[in-house]
Parts: structure tokens; sequence; C-alpha cells
């Protein structure tokens, strides 16, 4: 039985990627566009998997920071208690969002809308950020 490598805080490092469906929440299933954990680096979410493109992505790491660049994304912290699921994201949008958080702690959950209009959530943990973007 071999051990798993312990996984790096911040963003950098592709995790997984895969397209399952999000069953979470009521209505229909949202498609998962992307899904998996990034490292320390600069992404652009609307590519799957999240790369850097140019001067468009959006950043995080050490310090409880997210930052979008040239609207790559729109930010907002969920401030309810449990794990927003797409609809839940998308529709408390409409209550502010940032380009610029600051004072993430671990377990904090970010959601936001990408450049080209799809839904993400950001899972702050101990051992990065575990992202969910879902289809348009």
């Amino acid at each position: 039985m071999s051990e798993e490598p312990a996984k790096k805080s911040g963003w950098g490092e592709l995790g997984r990627s895969t397209a399952p469906e999000d069953r979470s929440g009521p209505g229909p299933a949202a498609t998962v566009y992307w899904t998996g954990s990034l490292g320390f680096g600069r992404f652009n979410l609307d590519l799957s998997p999240p790369i850097q493109t140019g001067d468009t992505y959006i950043t995080g790491g050490s310090g409880g920071v997210l930052e979008s660049y040239h609207d790559a994304g729109k930010l907002s912290v969920w401030k309810s208690s449990g794990t927003p699921d797409r609809n839940a994201c998308a529709t408390t949008l409409a209550e502010g969002t940032k380009s610029y958080i600051s004072g993430l702690l671990k377990s904090n959950h970010v959601r936001g809308r990408t450049a080209q209009g799809r839904v993400f959530r950001i899972d702050v943990t101990a051992a990065g950020d575990e992202v969910t973007v879902w289809e348009k």
C-alpha cells in the first residue's frame, strides 16, 4: 500500500481533471466543466484544465488572498454555512463581487463567475485549493 504525496498549499500544481455531474441541491444536475486541485500559480478557469493565458488569470496562494486580473473572474466569499452548490453560487453572486479578496481562512468557500460566464467555487483547504467550475 503506497501513501499519497502531500499536496502543496497555494496555486500552481494541477490536480485531477474530471467532468462528473454535480447532483447537489434542488433541480436538474449541473454539469461540471472542470474540478481539481490547484497549487500556487495563475490560472484561467475558462480553460479545462485551467492554465495561464496571457494576462487574464486568477491567482491565489499563501496569505489567504485571491485576485482576478483583467476580468478573469468576479469573486465573492460564501458567508453562509455549508458548501454551496452551483445554484447557490450563481444566485448569490448578485450580492456583490470583487477582483481582490484577502483574509481567507481554511474552510472558506469563494464563489465566482469567469469572464466567459462559468460559475465556479474555490474551497480553501489545508492542503491547497479545490476548484469546481461548472458549464455555462
